[in-house]
């Protein structure tokens, strides 16, 4: 009997494993199917299909027999995890099996009790209508804001409700979500659940680990971090040179650039548009000790001159070769000996695309488009904003008609005979004329302030900077070895800087916080800041001891901020997209970034006790890096559990459905089921090596990398922009 419960056992760890490695294995053949052969084919083949839910079923039913085997009620924190994650798969399949999910299309006037899925007609108990449907937008632009839909819900009476983008109507066991909308405004189209119990186990699912994480976090936690790194976690949580040519004066361009402008859906100061603008055509922010203000007023003001400035950075070496091979060119390098435009004689070749971008730039500030700084009310009584070249509204008074067309004219001429106090003159007219016509809706003056002071601090090569500085640290003290007054004063120098870039970091979060008016976390620019915030700040509080470690998180905070600003340099703040709006996103994108940063700390431990071991080749250095992984693992999975299941409830309270199967999701799921592992050394036998143990946190890194990185650049899919 004793045999043939212990090949039992035997059996349940090896099923248990298989299926473990299978899972995670299956889930990522999936991504790639789904990227060369469509979403449709990987949902039918794979993530729906009887064998990969079977695979599930199984894993589950193996690992409750294990459970009751080892007698797993003697650890209730543990098995109530284990539960939950049950419980979650459990209203995954009651979904599957039984829940409905469908369409309705409803026109201004029209109403139905009917709705298609699967092919069949199902019949509502209810008849739903659509009375109205507006689009909000932001104040004085015309970006979206939300998408309201005004129904009435008929049964024994008639009820009201509206619909938008996180407010979904419940009645009667049906959810209704704002889904699109007809070009006309007199439709919509709402999306339909069904799905009263699986939802329902799901979120007792949901509760029950966030229940038992909280215990397991609070418990492991303290042990490892620092009070002060907990509370701070939490605090998180709840929050070419020019020859001769004319400038514009300082002060002149620095009061034009104070003026607000409509751009990118936004209301701005000039400031930034000029920012944006100079950046994009040189790669920096100033030129020939010119500001991006300067430079932005001298192609406005001195457009003849200025067009032969060799300031435009051509980085595609075809392009290059196209304006005549030099680095940095000037405007009409774009045109050739009959003065027709370089690459209209040339086919459509994508590499040529940055340079076209950069000359149409250029040419929309010419012809006027960037310059909407004239605020007006438009025939159907909406406040928009306009540029001097557009066609005015047919209502304007002479005078206010006049003042738009000509304003920039008598500034240009003032500017052109250097009379800077009869340019600042009109300047002042311009402001006031903006403030009176839009004073609803103008920023606040601390938004203003805010951002011209983010623009003022913001620098390219930070970045590049820290991670200069923490591979000289980590060259330094290799070559000290064992001299240690001067390692401590490098652990010094390293806290106090770490400690600094914090404090900028954070600051910079801020000021694009009020800047934006919602927690800057909704592109992958903000995400990799904030997770360069969390590292520096506890690297920061790390014992002085462990100097290695606290290098090599400097290292990796400044590749953080460096990569942040790969694809474009401090990308432009706009609205947030209405699907957005909602506090679950910040909860859900800070809760996954912490995981990240402790997973990074983890495999920075790892290397940091395998090049010990390599040096003085003693195996308690790894047993001590186990232990402490040990630790920040169990906190890590935790948060990037909770961050998950809670993007999995915001995705319920917008789309309707809390998994869709996205690659984004998908490798989500494999890093949390491949981080587990070591968690479970009982069953995997393989981690109950040191060095194994350690060279999974280093491997496993990758993991963690593919999600963020690797599903957005080659995968893509609906969380592409994070």
């Amino acid at each position: 009997m004793n045999i043939i419960n212990k090949l039992t056992y035997n059996t349940l760890n090896k099923i248990i494993a298989a299926l473990w490695v299978a899972l995670p294995l299956l889930m990522a053949i999936a991504t790639i199917v789904e990227k060369l052969k469509g979403t449709n084919c990987a949902i039918q083949y794979i993530y729906t299909s009887p064998i990969f839910i079977a695979l599930w079923i199984v894993w589950v039913v193996a690992a409750i027999i294990y459970f009751v085997k080892i007698k797993f009620h003697n650890r209730p924190i543990k098995l109530l995890l284990h539960i939950a994650f049950m419980l979650i798969l459990l209203g995954a399949l009651i979904t599957h099996l039984f829940g409905k999910q469908s369409e309705i299309h409803l026109r201004v006037g029209s109403s139905t009790q009917q709705y298609i899925y699967n092919n069949k007609q199902y019949t509502l108990p209810f008849t739903i209508s659509l009375i109205h449907f507006e689009q909000l937008y932001y104040p004085g632009t015309n970006t979206p804001y939300d998408y309201v839909s005004t129904i009435s819900i008929s049964n024994t009476n008639t009820t009201t409700h509206k619909v938008s983008m996180n407010n979904i109507v419940k009645y009667n066991g049906y959810r209704f979500y704002q889904q699109q909308y007809d070009s006309d405004n007199l439709g919509v189209t709402l999306s339909l659940s069904h799905d009263v119990f699986g939802i329902a186990i799901t979120y007792a699912g949901y509760f029950m680990m966030f229940l038992a994480f909280t215990i397991l976090c609070v418990g492991r936690g303290l042990k490892i971090l620092t009070r002060k790194v907990v509370l701070i976690l939490f605090a998180l949580l709840s929050l070419t040179e020019v020859n001769a040519q004319k400038s514009v004066s300082t002060q002149v361009a620095n009061k034009f650039c104070e003026l607000m402008v409509l751009h990118n859906g936004r209301i701005m100061p000039m400031q930034t548009l000029a920012r944006q603008y100079t950046i994009k055509l040189h790669g920096t922010d100033r030129y020939n000790n010119l500001s991006a203000q300067q430079i932005f007023c001298n192609y406005l003001f001195f457009t003849s001159s200025w067009n032969d400035v060799p300031l435009i950075k051509i980085k595609n070496s075809d392009a290059r070769t196209l304006l005549g091979g030099n680095k940095y060119v000037s405007f009409n390098d774009f045109y050739n000996e009959n003065n027709k435009y370089i690459f209209d004689n040339h086919p459509y070749n994508p590499k040529y695309a940055a340079a076209n971008e950069q000359y149409n730039i250029i040419k929309a500030l010419h012809n006027g488009e960037l310059l909407k700084i004239f605020p007006c009310v438009d025939e159907n009584n909406l406040l928009n904003w306009y540029s001097h070249a557009q066609i005015l509204p047919q209502q304007l008074s002479n005078e206010e008609w006049l003042f738009i067309k000509h304003s920039l004219s008598l500034l240009s001429q003032y500017i052109v005979q250097q009379n800077d106090s009869m340019a600042l003159h009109v300047i002042s007219k311009l402001a006031k004329y903006q403030n009176t016509k839009a004073a609803t809706i103008m920023p606040t003056t601390t938004k203003i302030k805010a951002e011209i002071i983010y623009n003022k601090l913001t620098y390219k090569y930070i970045g590049m900077i820290i991670v200069a500085l923490s591979l000289i640290f980590i060259i330094v003290i290799t070559v000290l070895n064992n001299a240690q007054n001067q390692k401590q004063r490098i652990s010094n120098i390293a806290r106090i800087l770490m400690m600094l870039i914090a404090c900028y970091l954070i600051m910079m979060f801020i000021l694009r916080w009020i800047i934006s008016e919602h927690v800057p976390l909704a592109s992958g620019y903000e995400t990799m800041q904030f997770f360069a915030i969390v590292i520096t700040i506890i690297g920061s509080t790390i014992r002085r001891s462990n100097l290695f470690a606290v290098l090599l998180m400097l290292l990796v905070a400044g590749l953080a901020i460096m990569v942040s600003s790969f694809g474009e340099f401090s990308p432009a703040i706009t609205p947030l997209i209405p699907v957005l709006h909602s506090p679950l996103l910040s909860l859900h994108v800070m809760l996954i970034m912490v995981a990240y940063v402790l997973l990074a700390l983890i495999a920075i431990n790892s290397i940091v006790a395998l090049v010990k071991n390599c040096v003085y080749h003693e195996d308690k250095i790894l047993l001590k890096s186990r232990e402490v992984n040990y630790n920040l693992l169990l906190i890590a999975v935790c948060f990037l559990s909770g961050g998950i299941f809670v993007g999995a409830i915001w995705a319920n309270i917008s789309w309707g459905r809390y998994w869709g199967w996205d690659p984004k999701e998908v490798w989500a799921l494999i890093t949390l089921l491949i981080y587990a592992m070591p968690l479970h050394s009982t069953i995997l036998k393989w981690f109950n090596n040191n060095k194994r143990y350690n060279i999974f946190c280093v491997a496993a890194f990758l993991l963690v990398l593919i999600t963020y990185f690797g599903v957005n650049y080659l995968l893509g899919g609906m969380h592409s922009y994070v």
